[in-house]
């Protein structure tokens, strides 16, 4: 009875402690991958080896029929890590077991097949209908013991062995399994969304989504040389004209609102490698990376045009908004505090001029300062 029961228990926690080390693991991976087909490929496939593992180390019902909890590393790669992780942990699986052969090879397949299909049912039509979590894992490790029903194909001579022996140890360790499990993926995920978050915050302007001014700043920093003599970087500073009477006038609501469009609109008139930031208030910055004088010029043109050509509607008020520009180009690699200044004094110029308008500048090289060593 004592070895029986030990036999039993050995079944599940030796594959079952390699598998809470593999979600470790996962963690690690999800924090340097940002491909998801790539990530739930490498988790199939280390839940695939870990049902494999759990073969390797079986009970025997009878000549060529096992009994051990793949169907549970099946059943949790469908259930977090969608088709891909089900179909690389299924491959992994199915060619173990018939690598091992046996009388109940094609039975052990069946319930793999099951097992994987019912986590992928469990993630895209039962875990958004239960709030709870403890009770959607119960449902998940239930729906994954549904592989048991697959001994029904057993030969009548093991069934009893089979659903009474090892059937309620089979189910209990796929409930046990897949709460413990889903659990630990689920928190990984948790904390490392949460670290995203924190992260979000200190690079992103939480309000216009675009990038704060010390993200600015060091993407300048990382920005590589011109590819041809004829090419440059330009910074364009930008102020909304007179934003505090929108505030007064209309509310901060409102005016938030106005910069969100402005951003936006900003957001269309860029390329994609370009720097677009708000730096604080209504101030925008733009630092626009190879790229000719002309070609600055009509972009800083472009922008001005979409923010001005058309009113900003926010709770159905439409508010006149304009901008001021100012903007250098520079054929060299300017230091950002020195470029920065050159498109302020730019602004300021555009502003005297009456607002609403682009003040273009171009300079020579503004060579970085150099650093001074301390002995």
């Amino acid at each position: 009875m004592m070895v029986a029961l030990l036999e039993k228990t050995m079944l599940v926690v030796q594959p079952l402690g390699l598998a809470i080390m593999t979600i470790y693991a996962y963690g690690l991976f999800r924090r340097s991958i940002n491909d998801l087909w790539i990530l739930n490929l490498i988790m199939g496939a280390l839940f695939g080896l870990e049902a494999s593992f759990a073969m390797l180390s079986p009970m025997p019902l009878a000549d060529g029929i096992i009994v051990d909890i793949r169907n549970l590393f099946i059943g949790i790669a469908g259930a977090f890590f969608g088709f891909v992780g089900a179909g690389i942990a299924l491959g992994l699986g199915i060619a173990t077991r018939l690598a091992i052969g046996g009388e109940g090879a094609t039975i052990g397949v069946y319930g793999m097949l099951v097992s994987g299909s019912m986590g992928v049912i469990w993630a895209h039509f039962i875990r958004p209908r239960i709030a709870q979590n403890i009770l959607a894992y119960g449902v998940l490790g239930t729906m994954i013991s549904g592989h048991i029903l697959v001994g029904f194909l057993l030969p009548s001579a093991v069934w009893a062995n089979f659903f009474i022996g090892l059937g309620p140890t089979l189910l209990i360790a796929n409930i046990v399994g897949a709460v413990l499990l889903s659990f630990l993926i689920e928190r990984e995920q948790r904390l490392i969304d949460i670290a995203r978050d924190f992260e979000s915050q200190a690079t992103i302007d939480p309000l216009t989504k675009l990038v704060n001014r010390n993200t600015a700043v060091a993407a300048f920093a990382n920005l590589p040389a011109p590819r041809t003599r004829c090419s440059g970087q330009t910074m364009i500073c930008i102020d909304v004209d007179r934003f505090k009477s929108i505030n007064d006038e209309h509310g901060h609501i409102r005016g938030d609102q106005v910069l969100v469009d402005v951003a936006a609109r900003l957001s269309s008139c860029v390329r994609p490698d370009d720097i677009l930031s708000r730096i604080s208030g209504d101030e925008f910055l733009i630092v626009l990376h190879d790229v000719k004088q002309d070609h600055a010029r009509d972009i800083a043109e472009r922008c001005l045009t979409a923010v001005n050509e058309k009113p900003i509607t926010t709770d159905n008020v439409a508010i006149d908004v304009s901008i001021s520009i100012g903007a250098v180009w520079s054929d060299g690699r300017p230091n950002f505090t020195a470029f920065r200044e050159i498109a302020d004094q730019a602004l300021y110029k555009a502003k005297a001029l009456g607002r609403n308008c682009v003040s273009f500048e171009v300079t020579p090289v503004l060579a970085k300062p150099q650093q001074t060593q301390v002995a």
